[in-house]
């Protein structure tokens, strides 16, 4: 069996974070409880710490951090266990104790590279029981009911995005979908918690006049430039499609599924850069009971080829998109 690339030798040092997120990944895979002297065992073996104030100084941070929890059993044995809630989860994926630190360049290019290799070190995370079960969950509920940045849409482009949700059965459909999406994506699994300006950005150039290239624009923040450059490819591909620069774009919100199934596609599809041939994501866009939802909530085929144009990657609706473009 090949060695652990993260798995120290004696007297070397882990890099900042390491040994915490070995730590919680060994606790969010124990959500029953794990006893203190076998987190010490587990990380002497893996980290070789063999002083218990090291390691219970890790875990005095984690805990500090509600990153963990522990209580003391009638044996007077301490357990650690994950959270109860996903309350601290937005301050866990951005805290630079845990991923290492945080990483600037005018080079739209260079940071996506960093961003997606940032995103990739939590992956054994995301795949936790821990996340894997509340987290997945919370994912689940707030796309059903209040994706993030609904309200900072209505209110930009006054929208009256309400649930077209007929029936047990179409909710139970969605449910699936976005349960399915979650285990893929590291993406949405940040998007749901931390503010991912490309994501946002995406979303905004789905709606495509100028009121929304200008907000994207203005707050684009440090991540100005990365902005700037895929705002300028799509507008300048769409202006070649259409031939003229007054097309008036029909708006692809048009109920709060429409808004959380567009996050779902843009998330997926930026998990595409990151494992161009994720097997898994493929098969879910040729599903065909997938692509029945998507056209149930988003009819318009617009919205597909523009979210995809924004991210530089292949449509898997592209017969959809062809077809429409053909009968302007």
């Amino acid at each position: 069996m090949p060695e652990n690339p993260e798995k120290r030798k004696k007297g070397e040092k882990d890099p900042r974070g390491v040994t915490k997120r070995k730590i919680l990944v060994y606790i969010y895979n124990n959500p029953d409880g794990i006893k203190l002297r076998d987190i010490q065992d587990f990380i002497k073996k893996e980290s070789c710490i063999g002083e218990h104030l090291g390691i219970g100084n890790h875990l005095k941070y984690l805990e500090g951090k509600k990153y963990i929890r522990n209580k003391w059993d009638k044996g007077f044995d301490k357990f650690f266990y994950p959270p109860e809630n996903t309350d601290s989860v937005p301050d866990l994926l951005q805290d630079n104790y845990i991923w290492g630190p945080d990483f600037k360049s005018d080079d739209g290019e260079i940071f996506t590279k960093w961003q997606n290799q940032r995103l990739e070190s939590r992956l054994e995370l995301y795949h936790t029981k821990f996340f894997e079960q509340t987290v997945r969950n919370e994912i689940i509920r707030r796309l059903l009911s209040s994706p993030p940045y609904l309200d900072n849409f209505k209110e930009l482009y006054h929208l009256d995005l309400k649930t077209a949700v007929e029936s047990e059965v179409e909710k139970e459909a969605l449910k699936n979908l976005y349960t399915r999406a979650a285990s893929m994506s590291l993406y949405l699994v940040m998007h749901m918690f931390v503010y991912l300006p490309v994501v946002e950005g995406a979303l905004h150039v789905t709606q495509y006049n100028a009121q929304l290239l200008n907000h994207a624009q203005s707050e684009a923040g440090e991540n100005q430039l990365l902005i700037d450059e895929q705002i300028t490819k799509i507008r300048k591909t769409f202006e070649n499609i259409r031939g003229k620069q007054d097309y008036v774009w029909e708006y692809q919100f048009t109920s709060l599924e429409s808004f959380s199934l567009a996050i779902v596609f843009i998330c997926l599809n930026y998990e595409r850069q990151i494992e161009s041939q994720n097997s898994d994501i493929v098969t879910f866009f040729q599903d065909d009971a997938i692509k029945k939802i998507f056209l149930r909530y988003i009819p318009n085929p617009f919205f597909f080829a523009e979210v995809t144009k924004f991210i530089n990657v292949q449509t898997f609706f592209s017969d959809l998109i062809e077809s429409h473009l053909q009968s302007l």
